[in-house]
């Protein structure tokens, strides 16, 4: 358990630590919230502290995995999921409107993926599931090069799906080379 001050200090310089670092500071919150030394609001304060500025994919990883976790065990009343979630992404995923630009490196191809289906799958970001639907609508060729998008437009499909979705769904997975 960390001290008060600690815990203030990590939250403040929390973009100064290594990656391996700020994912053990983001599981270490979980694990003592979970343990009932951590409140709600101090998880959520840890885990907004850490997405501030945040670029790493296997931390943001984690991140999705805490809070859909969170989603499960916490009152519905506690917490607004679909606007924690738009207040931790932010407007990372504003700039590219257009998901099929390519971004610069592979890292940013696996960031943009895990914040896209974050926000269409536990955040319910309405733009999100509709971007998903349009390149669903067009795969292969909408996703081309960039199979972590694809991937994640799958999930966010699947979650938001009709059944004339799930029946593509099917057709895709049976005619896969």
């Amino acid at each position: 358990e960390y001290a008060p001050d600690l815990q203030a200090g990590l939250q403040t310089s929390i973009a100064g630590l290594s990656a391996v670092d700020r994912y053990a500071f983001i599981d270490d919150s979980w694990a003592l919230f979970l343990a009932n030394r951590r409140t709600l609001e101090e998880l959520m304060d840890s885990l907004s502290s850490l997405t501030a500025t945040e670029t790493e994919p296997s931390v943001w990883r984690r991140v999705v995995g805490i809070v859909a976790a969170l989603r499960s065990i916490a009152p519905s009343t506690a917490v607004d999921f679909a606007a924690f979630v738009e207040h931790l992404i932010g407007d990372r995923l504003a700039p590219t409107a257009d998901t099929t630009r390519a971004p610069a490196t592979p890292a940013e191809l696996d960031l943009h993926a895990v914040l896209f289906r974050f926000a269409g799958t536990i955040g319910e970001s309405t733009d999100v599931v509709a971007q998903a639907h349009e390149l669903f609508a067009g795969l292969p060729d909408s996703t081309a090069g960039n199979p972590e998008l694809a991937a994640a437009v799958l999930d966010v499909v699947g979650a938001h799906a009709s059944t004339a979705d799930f029946d593509r769904l099917l057709d895709i997975f049976h005619t896969a080379a």
